[in-house]
């Protein structure tokens, strides 16, 4: 269950559509592909139902009482971790596009 990737991957497309239709129809398409790439047993939570979720930003179902708690220090140490981007970097791109 690798959704991360192309779910970055189609986030970063969808910024740069203005078209609501061709929105929807790209993660359309998103969630069906990962249908077919990795169907789920029954009594596991679906990789496309999960994929709809972290696109919602929704890692839980509303069902679920737990909350996330992922503030800002949190994130940003983990896109230090993963890029290894400086300080001066990461403030930079966040004036730049408004978000980490």
């Amino acid at each position: 269950m690798a959704l991360f990737e192309p779910l970055a991957t189609l986030a970063e497309s969808l910024t740069h559509e203005p078209s609501r239709l061709k929105k929807r129809a790209a993660i359309s398409t998103a969630i069906a592909l990962t249908h077919q790439q990795s169907p789920a047993p029954e009594h596991l939570p679906s990789d496309p139902g999960l994929f709809a979720l972290y696109l919602a930003g929704l890692p839980f179902p509303e069902s679920d009482p737990r909350k996330l708690n992922a503030g800002g220090a949190l994130l940003t140490r983990a896109v230090h971790a993963v890029t290894g981007a400086s300080d001066a970097a990461l403030t930079h791109a966040y004036r730049r596009h408004g978000d980490l």
